[in-house]
């Protein structure tokens, strides 16, 4: 009984303990490949416009949320009707936080190729999926991923709660294409165009990016 006792509590320790870093724990995306340089100039940007809007900080989710999914994991969205709470990221570093709608300065649909396959897999996966990129002012990303998320279920959701706004931020004719292996994906327009440090090629061999 004692020795049924002891695994019983290990579990639930264990348990608890993945519950609470799938939920609330950092992410690091390191497929993303940004290099030292950018990461650093977004931290920087986004330090900078939190000083000067205190208001970042503050806000809050307003009512139940009208659309909620996969919480306990990295890529869970909930949709309120003033913002969305999801695993924002400041350049590949992320966590749960919580944005109002009016702090969305653009999303962008994506396309992302499986470098590994050329069809759909139990195996290796999809060929192929979409993702929303969702930008901040405050230079952060979400990224919402249709293999997790049915996008013909969410979007109208998202749409409907950001009314007029979702127009002017979707940016339906500049799509983001790219495979986890290269390409821009999930990085921040503040630092999505800017030139490559000359170290990129070590950069990318170190990091199997």
């Amino acid at each position: 009984m004692t020795d049924v006792l002891i695994y019983v509590i290990s579990f639930g320790i264990v348990g608890l303990f993945v519950y609470i870093l799938l939920r609330y724990g950092p992410v690091y995306h390191s497929w993303m490949g940004i290099p030292k340089e950018l990461q650093k100039k977004i931290e920087h940007a986004h330090k900078e416009y939190v000083k000067t809007h205190k208001n970042v900080k503050k806000a809050k989710p307003k009512g139940k949320p009208l659309y909620k999914k996969r919480l306990v994991s990295h890529s869970g969205v909930a949709i309120y009707s003033n913002g969305i709470y999801g695993k924002f990221c400041i350049g590949a570093k992320g966590k749960y936080k919580f944005k109002r709608f009016e702090d969305i300065s653009a999303i962008y649909p994506v396309e992302v190729e499986n470098p590994f396959t050329n069809r759909d897999s139990l195996l290796l996966g999809f060929k192929g999926w979409k993702e929303l990129q969702i930008e901040t002012k405050d230079y952060e990303v979400l990224m919402i991923d249709s293999r997790v998320h049915n996008f013909e279920e969410l979007i109208p959701i998202l749409k409907g709660a950001m009314g007029p706004l979702w127009n002017k931020v979707y940016k339906e004719s500049e799509v983001i294409k790219g495979n986890f292996l290269s390409g821009r994906i999930g990085w921040h327009s503040f630092i999505r165009n800017e030139k490559l440090p000359s170290n990129k090629n070590n950069y990318q061999q170190n990091h199997n990016v």
